[in-house]
């Protein structure tokens, strides 16, 4: 986090930008940073539902769409296993990683403006027309054929949960403990994932070269290693991008 935030603050001052940064009290925030042209503000301790944008819409209309994404992940791959244990254990990182990237995509500006609008960041000008209950609906930019398939799906998987309650499962679970310290990794540790992520970008890249797709399941397969020869064709080619002085005196 104060990696990224030394970042952003050399960034805003190449734009001559001095800009306001609103983050909650968790222990991952750095406290005593010292920035140039970022002022960071906390929110009051322990009020982050009732005066973090985030928690007025946002993250609820992003757990939907990531999750709805899930639905169909594992409706695709039904017949690959025997239990519901199974087929969650075929969902890996990379597959997590794009169902984050597609989900983001899908909330709107209009689902953001009004989450941040309904907590008062906006324009003097701005005018905010409350609903009739005072509050903003999380599911209104989420097509109601979208919670149809969802909750359809839902019901193929297992007849116990509702669409809210799997949207909504994970509302109250802890995901920040003050008394944890947050450690950064060691060079070592560092390479030997750097040697495992080559291995396994040479392994899928040695299985691409399948034969003709008979079986939706085969498809699947190959999508999945497409995907993965994909990613690794786009990050060698990043990392052959040579480094020019002008990117050097950027980070000064």
């Amino acid at each position: 986090m104060s990696d990224y935030l030394q970042k952003f603050d050399r960034k805003m001052a190449s734009q001559k930008r001095k800009i306001l940064l609103f983050l909650d009290n968790a222990a991952s925030h750095p406290k005593n940073l010292k920035l140039k042209n970022i002022k960071i503000i906390f929110l009051p301790p322990n009020t982050t539902s009732v005066c973090q944008p985030l928690d007025q819409g946002i993250i609820k209309n992003f757990k939907i769409w990531y999750r709805s994404m899930i639905v169909k992940h594992v409706l695709a791959r039904m017949d690959e296993a025997t239990s519901l244990e199974d087929l969650i254990k075929k969902i890996n990182l990379l597959d997590v990683i794009y169902f984050i990237q597609k989900a983001w995509e899908k909330v709107t500006p209009a689902t953001i403006t009004n989450s941040f609008q309904k907590e008062g960041f906006r324009f003097r000008n701005d005018t905010f027309e409350k609903s009739i209950d005072d509050a903003f609906e999380h599911d209104d930019d989420i097509p109601l054929a979208v919670i149809a398939e969802i909750t359809r799906g839902m019901k193929r998987i297992s007849s116990n949960v509702g669409f809210d309650d799997f949207v909504n499962f994970d509302n109250d679970l802890c995901i920040n403990d003050e008394r944890l310290e947050i450690n950064e990794p060691s060079d070592v540790e560092i390479e030997e994932n750097e040697e495992e992520e080559g291995e396994a970008t040479t392994e899928y890249m040695e299985n691409v070269s399948s034969g003709f797709m008979k079986t939706n399941r085969e498809a699947i397969e190959g999508v999945q290693k497409l995907k993965h020869f994909c990613a690794s064709v786009s990050l060698n080619q990043s990392n052959l991008k040579q480094t020019t002085l002008q990117d050097y005196f950027n980070q000064v």
